[in-house]
């Protein structure tokens, strides 16, 4: 069978097949569903001073990696668990509504990048508690077969109406527990946890005054 690379693609065409194979193979293998997955090529323009892809480069590609698991989460959900404008806020970021914001970004580079080449993205949520949900990235590439970064995000519910941040909503978290995500927290009741283990600690330490 005859290899087939996307038009214009830079990278030749049996290497984009093998690559491509390997990365799903990967991406099955750690737990990424191809869904999820976002495919990028190298431009001549990515490149720096050091002949290789530029730091800064990979952060967009996860950036988009990460819009593109959301994307998929909402769309999952029954069309009654949100209005059309809701979903809409949900999916484009308009700035109205209630949507996801990263919080921090962290990006691990294992091997540099060099032009030309494809990259699968891969995205899947590690964990959702009541406050913040964390994504694992993997940047696997098709000319290396092999990832070349990982990245963990944290993002929050952010309500754009009110300039604060928001409660997760009840059909997102189910989505994300159907993709994988471990559930932590929301058992405790509102004002449990460190408001609690704050007032062992001042027990403690008025109990160590004394002695």
């Amino acid at each position: 069978m005859t290899a087939i690379a996307p038009l214009g693609n830079g990278l030749a065409a049996d290497k984009y097949s093998a690559g491509h194979t390997a990365a799903l193979e990967y991406a099955r293998a750690n737990g990424y569903e191809a869904d999820c997955a976002f495919e990028c090529a190298t431009q001549w323009g990515d490149m720096d001073a050091n002949a290789h892809v530029n730091n800064t480069v990979p952060l967009r590609w996860c950036e988009s990696g990460r819009g593109v698991y959301m994307a998929a989460v909402v769309s999952d959900l029954s069309p009654s668990a949100f209005d059309d404008k809701a979903r809409a806020d949900l999916l484009k970021g308009e700035g109205s509504g209630k949507s996801d914001v990263v919080g921090e970004v962290r990006y691990r580079y294992m091997r540099p990048i060099y032009h030309p080449d494809n990259l699968l993205v891969l995205t899947r949520a590690a964990t959702i508690n009541p406050k913040y949900l964390t994504l694992k990235t993997v940047v696997y590439s098709y000319a290396q077969q092999a990832p070349v970064g990982t990245a963990e995000a944290t993002l929050f519910q952010f309500d754009h109406d009110e300039g604060r941040s928001a409660p997760w909503h009840e059909a997102i978290v189910e989505g994300l527990v159907r993709r994988g995500a471990e559930k932590r927290g929301f058992e405790r009741r509102e004002g449990d946890g460190e408001g609690e283990r704050e007032g062992e600690k001042e027990k403690k330490g008025k109990g160590k005054a004394k002695l």
